[in-house]
């Protein structure tokens, strides 16, 4: 006769000993969450940027850009603002890029040299950087997607930076994707377990 075991020996996963992944996963947010802001900012901030910089080079896209690094500042410095979330760092630089291909084409900035190229600011895209930022809090307003950097995306693009077409539209979505989705992850972690996303 085989004596009878305890339903936590038959069924290790009943066991109410073992381990559980959600109390790792909890415990190692709580230690994150911990870290002192001199220690987490600077390695969180280098960990997020080194990731397009990376893919970029072995891609050989510019997926690096200016307006990553104060995406990447928002996210690790401040998690739990609106600002820092998922869908506001998507959202906010997708609009962001609307607008400011709205302004070019309605000014006619695509004309002008490139401020950055050229050294010298021209009248057009002076005023295609007025109109697509404040394009950008508008829209942004309405869609409760405020991200203060995409700011910076529009005028890389009203400016001369990158281009207000698809290709470098896909460029600056591919940049911001390898910021924002570990962004997400590292703000999430810097948050206590008690306070929630």
């Amino acid at each position: 006769m085989i004596p009878d075991r305890g339903a936590g020996e038959r069924w290790p996963m009943m066991n109410r000993t073992a381990p559980r992944p959600r109390l790792h996963a909890a415990r190692a947010r709580l230690a994150i969450a911990r870290l002192p802001e001199a220690v987490w900012a600077p390695l969180a901030g280098a960990a997020l940027m080194a990731l397009p910089a990376a893919v970029g080079l072995v891609m050989g896209k510019p997926w690096l850009f200016p307006s990553l690094g104060p995406t990447v500042f928002v996210h690790v410095t401040t998690p739990r603002s609106r600002g820092a979330r998922l869908y506001n760092t998507l959202v906010g630089h997708l609009l962001g890029i609307v607008a400011a291909a709205a302004a070019v084409a309605v000014l006619g900035a695509a004309a002008e040299p490139s401020v950055m190229g050229s050294g010298h600011l021209l009248w057009r895209r002076a005023w295609a950087s007025v109109l697509a930022v404040a394009l950008t809090l508008l829209s942004q307003e309405l869609l409760k997607a405020q991200h203060a950097p995409a700011a910076a995306t529009t005028m890389l693009i009203t400016l001369g930076g990158f281009r207000a077409d698809w290709s470098d539209a896909a460029t600056i979505t591919a940049g911001v994707l390898l910021v924002a989705l570990p962004g997400e992850l590292a703000r999430r972690a810097r948050i206590p377990p008690s306070h929630g996303p």
